[in-house]
């Protein structure tokens, strides 16, 4: 009687197993069985050149600087509208699919537990629904409710995510989202350059960013800050070596 009792408790959780893993992929999880964002495109990557990455950090720094705006406060409600009429305006080739306007961020149940660890926002694969971290300062909510929304229009991959976060938010005619889409794009960079470029190079792009970024918001300053557990110690530690150069 128990062997038979062991072997029914052991089928039942199977068969929950199999049941829970089809609706993982018949709700969302199909997505990661896509064509890459090159193949859509129909595009190969390019290999990494240090001159044209030396152009793009320029580039980069100098649209940043030059998007600066203090954002103490952010209309949330606005900047989704906002920020799913620029997804609207993607061409259907690049694989994507509309946004619906009942498409809104669910609340968060464990909210302090996820910013304990530094989780931002994340896609909810079984009822495909994207949640944002209801503690992110204001500058952060556009790119992070950019990202989370990318995954609910079918982007699997962190880094397409990021590309279309940072392509719709710089694209915005709303000051306060344009600029949150260069910051947010800033920790990745600083990230990519610990560890494709010497140290040295680096400090001289930081401090740049920081006279013309960390020195105008003390809000920055926080935001960097958060990097010391999402991405890495030394995103933080650059940047207020920047800001102690820069002052």
């Amino acid at each position: 009687l128990c062997g038979r009792n062991w072997k029914r408790t052991l089928k039942g959780e199977l068969e929950v197993a199999g049941w829970l893993f089809v609706w993982f992929y018949m709700g969302w999880g199909c997505n990661y069985f896509r064509n890459s964002f090159y193949e859509r495109l129909m595009v190969a990557p390019l290999p990494y050149s240090e001159t044209l990455f030396d152009h793009y950090l320029s580039d980069y720094t100098d649209s940043l600087n030059a998007s600066y705006v203090a954002v103490s406060k952010i209309d949330e409600v606005k900047v989704r509208e906002e920020i799913k009429e620029l997804y609207r305006c993607v061409p259907y080739g690049y694989g994507l699919t509309e946004p619906k306007d009942y498409q809104e961020p669910k609340e968060l149940s464990f909210n302090e537990l996820y910013s304990s660890v530094g989780v931002l926002g994340y896609m909810g694969p079984f009822f495909c629904e994207s949640q944002v971290n209801e503690e992110l300062l204001p500058v952060q909510y556009p790119f992070t409710y950019a990202h989370e929304l990318a995954h609910l229009l079918g982007v699997s991959s962190e880094a397409e995510a990021n590309f279309w976060a940072y392509t719709v938010c710089t694209h915005s005619h709303i000051r306060a989202v344009k600029y949150a889409g260069y910051l947010g794009m800033l920790p990745y960079i600083m990230q990519n350059l610990s560890t494709m470029i010497a140290r040295s190079y680096t400090d001289p792009v930081l401090v740049e960013i920081g006279c013309c970024i960390l020195c105008k918001d003390a809000t920055c300053v926080k935001w960097f800050g958060y990097c010391d557990c999402i991405y890495t110690k030394w995103c933080y530690d650059r940047s207020q070596s920047a800001l102690d150069e820069c002052r």
